[in-house]
């Protein structure tokens, strides 16, 4: 009968698990190499991936520095802009441009006010005149005539014809001579006499060319005391 000591069993017993320990250890091994070959595929991806990522963090860097700097730019150009609006709405230049305008309105105004009088002016004294003259008698003549040429010389009123054949006459009062302008019934220029220059601007002029040199005068209303 086979007899099986302590010691048999003992080398048993150690060599099985000095196998079981191999084998698990063997397991572990290739797990660990295949670990690794798996960790040195993914770190260049993880180095690369992670250069990147520094890089895009660099750049975004970059551009937020350019982005205030920007923004300091357009803020001081906004600074400088107010400052020249201000300047230039203080400026004196704009100051006698608008007292310039100011007065040009006003003169505008002026004038545009002046010409209205003096169109009414206009219309009422042509209005009497018209009605002077269809009066018939003294209201159908100038009462007064300036005959200068080169300075002022009144020719008054003396006489209105009777018929249609006489002639007005103007004279002015000269001490020494007389002087005088006449016109026919119809108003036409008749002849002239005295000083020769101080009838000068009446010389062969009808009375309707006299008035409208506006060198005929006629007198309005009459002298009722006061």
């Amino acid at each position: 009968m086979l007899e099986i000591s302590k010691r048999d069993i003992a080398f048993g017993v150690a060599g099985t698990l000095i196998g079981g320990i191999f084998i698990w250890l063997l397991t572990k091994n290739i797990e660990f190499g295949a670990q690794l070959q798996a960790l040195q595929k993914i770190d260049p991806l993880v180095t690369q991936a992670y250069s990147q990522a520094n890089r895009a963090d660099a750049l975004a860097s970059e551009a937020i520095g350019r982005a205030n700097e920007a923004l300091r730019n357009v803020q001081t150009s906004e600074k400088e802009a107010r400052r020249i609006i201000a300047n230039i709405t203080t400026a004196p230049l704009f100051e006698k441009i608008d007292e310039s305008v100011e007065k040009l309105e006003k003169a505008a105004a002026e004038a545009a006010e002046n010409k209205v009088k003096e169109e009414v002016k206009i219309e009422v004294t042509r209005a009497a005149q018209d009605k002077l003259r269809s009066l018939g008698g003294l209201g159908k003549w100038p009462h007064a005539l300036d005959c200068g040429a080169s300075w002022v010389a009144l020719y008054f009123l003396h006489g209105a014809p009777n018929s249609t054949n006489g002639t007005v006459q103007y004279d002015q009062i000269y001490a020494s001579e007389h002087r005088y302008v006449r016109f026919s019934a119809d108003g036409k220029f008749h002849d002239r006499g005295g000083h020769g220059e101080s009838s000068l601007g009446c010389d062969k002029k009808s009375l309707d060319i006299l008035r409208s040199e506006n060198r005929a005068f006629t007198f309005l209303g009459r002298d009722v005391g006061g």
